[in-house]
C-alpha cells in the first residue's frame, strides 16, 4: 500500500527529475521510485564494468591483429609461391 513520503532535493533534481518525468510519460515520483529500484551498493561502479569491458576489447583487439598479421604472412607466402611457380627462374629474370 502506497504510503507519503516527503523529501527534499535541490531545484537541479527537481528540474531534472521533472525533465526526465515528461520524456518517459510519467511521474516525478515513479522516477524517484524506478531510480531507488535500480540502486545496487554493492554492484560495481559503471566506470569499473567500463574498465572491465575496455580490457577484454583490448585484449580481443590484440589477439584479432595477431591473427590478421599470420594470415596476411601466409598470403604474402603463397602469392611468393605461385609467383616462383610461372616464372620458375625467380624474379630476376623479369628485369
Amino acid at each position: 500500500m502506497p504510503v507519503r513520503m516527503q523529501i527534499l532535493v535541490d531545484a537541479k533534481h527537481k528540474r531534472l527529475a521533472e525533465k526526465l518525468a515528461r520524456a518517459n510519460n510519467t511521474s516525478a515520483s515513479d522516477i524517484f521510485r524506478r531510480a531507488l529500484e535500480s540502486y545496487d551498493p554493492n554492484r560495481e561502479s559503471e566506470a569499473e564494468e567500463l574498465a572491465v569491458l575496455l580490457s577484454a576489447l583490448k585484449d580481443a583487439n590484440r589477439r584479432a591483429r595477431a591473427a590478421l598479421e599470420r594470415a596476411e604472412k601466409e598470403v604474402r607466402e603463397t602469392l611468393d609461391y605461385y609467383a616462383q611457380q610461372s616464372n620458375p627462374r625467380g624474379k630476376a629474370a623479369m628485369g
